[in-house]
């Protein structure tokens, strides 16, 4: 299907995004054609045509934003890279206009950067998706998924999957997260069941009030415990604060 846009006065003007087309649009009473020109009440507009707020990525329209719209977890491109916004401060100081301080990830090389933006900085959004897969086991060099509907298996690097690697337990399920068709990161489940391989033994009359110990489970994290769990206790942990919650 063509994209549509109103134009009430006219061919667009130049404006802050430029929309690129592999086959012709139409707006309003103008054709874009796939070379890139307008063609307008029989007028062909030489140069590209430009239209503000509108950007297209691998075939589809994606979103011109501000600094207001930075938060974390935001996927934009910053100076023509794919990122994902860890940290985004906005800061309105005593003087000058406000501004926003970001940490942000290269999605492709995993680099870290900081970065203050003006208020006039604009950026393209990132087409952002999650899969579920099944976590399957490890060789080592990499970590294998299954997709439960087409059993498509693939590998991700160690790299990818980070810290979290910790949390991994064969056939649970677990959130892959792209970006723009780029794997960036394996979320593991908020909860899981593991059983305790290693910690200090319990004592009689041991308690919740007695205070923690720490306790490692069978994907190889520790974990707080308290002093009355032992080994071969199977425990339900939060793997986003590595937290014990209860036994089960």
């Amino acid at each position: 299907m063509p994209f549509r846009f109103d134009m009430p006065h006219g061919p667009p003007q130049c404006g802050a995004s430029v929309l690129s087309v592999g086959r012709a649009c139409v707006f309003g009473h103008g054709v874009l054609c796939a070379s890139g020109h307008l063609r307008y009440d029989s007028k062909v507009i030489e140069s590209p045509v430009i239209v503000p707020g509108i950007v297209r990525a691998k075939g589809k329209p994606v979103a011109t934003l501000g600094i207001t719209d930075l938060k974390a977890g935001l996927g934009v491109n910053i100076n023509g890279k794919d990122c994902i916004v860890l940290e985004a401060q906005h800061v309105k100081p005593g003087k000058g206009n406000t501004y926003v301080r970001t940490k942000y990830k290269d999605i492709r090389t995993g680099r870290v950067n900081e970065q203050n933006f003006q208020q006039s900085a604009k950026f393209e959004s990132v087409r952002m998706e999650t899969r579920e897969m099944q976590y399957l086991y490890s060789d080592g060099d990499n970590f294998w998924f299954m997709d439960n509907d087409s059993y498509e298996q693939i590998p991700v690097e160690v790299a990818t999957v980070g810290d979290d690697a910790k949390w991994l337990k064969e056939n649970d399920i677990c959130l892959m997260q792209y970006a723009n068709g780029v794997l960036y990161a394996v979320q593991p489940p908020m909860f899981i069941e593991v059983e305790i391989t290693e910690t200090e033994p319990g004592f009689k009359g041991d308690t919740v009030q007695s205070g923690t110990k720490p306790a490692v489970v069978e994907t190889g994290a520790t974990v707080q415990v308290p002093m009355f769990v032992n080994v071969g206790d199977r425990i339900k942990v939060d793997t986003r604060e590595a937290k014990y919650i209860s036994r089960v």
